[in-house]
């Protein structure tokens, strides 16, 4: 909804209502589970963790009695997001690993990617790092071979950032090198955050102070502008990217 990519985020929610009042009216169930996800994905992006549960979960029944095996794949991703969110380790790992198996099955290799990444990013935040590697490696080898850039960034910054929590510090500002070059030729600034606190943490540990001092001040910079209409159109529609 291009309210909802400009900002106007009640505005947006508001075309999701009427879309979804009319979708019920003429029973396209799958539209309904559509439309009901995304709104769960705004606010989920929002914060509003209860919300975007009852209408994933929503969403994720009707697929399931359609037997909508792709919608089915994209909620159960969704409730992993969640429940990362909610810090439900455990269950996050459940869904990931759910919707993965369906991605392998149904072939879908930018799916299996994305729950590659998924899976690798609670594994590292669990501290098992080899599992991690291995996930967040099959990811980019995957995003390397559909040329997904955007994708490749988020891996490189991914990997340099499991390194870095094994004091790898060379090889993590290779890989920080590699995300900041992708995301400026892109335009992303999310992830050109992301790639200049990697690259300071890096350098840092290296001993390089001075370039870490300025990979921070722009890591700053970046963050600051986080809530800028551009960023945060970009922010919602990679939210919604998978919904």
């Amino acid at each position: 909804d291009l309210k909802i990519y400009t900002g106007d985020i009640q505005g947006g929610l508001n075309s999701y209502s009427e879309s979804l009042k009319i979708r019920e009216e003429i029973g396209d169930k799958k539209g309904i589970a559509e439309t009901l996800n995304n709104i769960g994905a705004v606010y989920n992006q929002q914060k509003d963790i209860v919300k975007a549960e009852d209408y994933f979960l929503r969403s994720l029944k009707i697929r399931e009695e359609i037997g909508d095996r792709i919608g089915i794949a994209k909620s159960l991703n969704n409730m992993g997001i969640l429940n990362k969110n909610k810090v439900n380790k455990t269950l996050a790992l459940e869904y990931y690993a759910k919707s993965l198996k369906i991605r392998e099955e149904l072939e879908d290799k930018l799916g299996v990617a994305i729950s590659c990444n998924n899976i690798g990013s609670i594994y590292n935040i669990m501290g098992n790092w080899p599992e991690a590697l291995k996930y967040f490696n099959r990811s980019l080898k995957i995003k390397k071979e559909l040329g997904d850039k955007e994708s490749l960034s988020t891996s490189y910054n991914n990997i340099g950032g499991l390194l870095l929590n094994q004091e790898k510090y060379s090889i993590a500002l290779n890989y920080g090198d590699s995300a900041i070059t992708l995301a400026k030729e892109l335009g992303f600034p999310y992830n050109i955050m992301h790639a200049e606190h990697l690259i300071a943490q890096a350098d840092s540990g290296l001993g390089n102070y001075q370039q870490a001092f300025e990979h921070y001040k722009q890591f700053i910079v970046y963050r600051d502008s986080i809530n800028n209409e551009g960023t945060r159109k970009a922010s919602i529609k990679s939210q919604l990217k998978y919904a």
